[in-house]
């Protein structure tokens, strides 16, 4: 396992005098042009299939949504509760519209307040009786989704679908959103990688790593 805050600044700096990057998901375009000099230049060379918005999406070759799967989260997954429960907490400050989906909330935590809204928001959810997972990353983002998913879920899935062993599965991942990638029970290889931005505040995602 890797921790180091000298590899966020590395990446950064490499974006930053790259001319060209290259993405292998359109929906990773918003996100690398926010990292990149203006002049930079982001290509979509996109890959044979995507796990994209914290496990709730699959696509096939980047654009093609896999429909199989956003109909099995889908169960029990209300949206708009979900979204009046967390309107409850002022310190949960929507993302941009670009960053919600029909199976994600996103938002970003005031960066004043106590980790514990987490857990607050997380029990209310429970309470109230919605199947939610709440996962924290980055030290300030917060996404809800459906119980049934995350990117380790997601993996799962592919794993049946591909008919892939699951021993020869490859897992990578740097920041909150990626625990579940580790709690998967017979992973080939899993690689935790937290940069300088993703090790704020993921304490939980750094004990994963570290056991795996």
């Amino acid at each position: 396992m890797i921790f180091s805050n000298e590899i966020g600044i590395n990446l950064n700096s490499i974006f930053l005098q790259a001319d060209c990057v290259i993405s292998t998901s359109p929906q990773e375009v918003e996100d690398l042009r926010q990292l990149i000099s203006p002049p930079g230049r982001i290509k979509v060379i996109p890959c044979g299939i995507n796990i994209a918005s914290v496990g709730t999406e699959i696509y096939q070759r980047g654009v093609f949504l896999e429909k199989d799967w956003t109909n099995q989260i889908s169960k029990d997954w209300d949206r708009d509760a979900v979204g009046a429960i967390a309107s409850y907490f002022s310190a949960l400050i929507p993302q941009p519209d670009s960053k919600q989906t029909p199976w994600k909330l996103s938002f970003c935590l005031d960066m004043d307040t106590p980790l514990e809204v987490i857990h607050d928001l997380g029990e209310l959810l429970n309470f109230t009786g919605l199947q939610t997972e709440v996962i924290f990353s980055n030290g300030r983002d917060v996404d809800i989704i459906p119980k049934n998913s995350n990117k380790g879920k997601a993996t799962v899935y592919l794993q049946d679908l591909l008919r892939s062993q699951s021993d020869a599965t490859i897992v990578c991942g740097g920041s909150g959103n990626a625990i579940s990638l580790f709690q998967l029970p017979s992973a080939g290889i899993r690689l935790g990688i937290l940069t300088q931005r993703g090790a704020e505040g993921s304490a939980e995602a750094r004990r994963e790593f570290a056991t795996n």
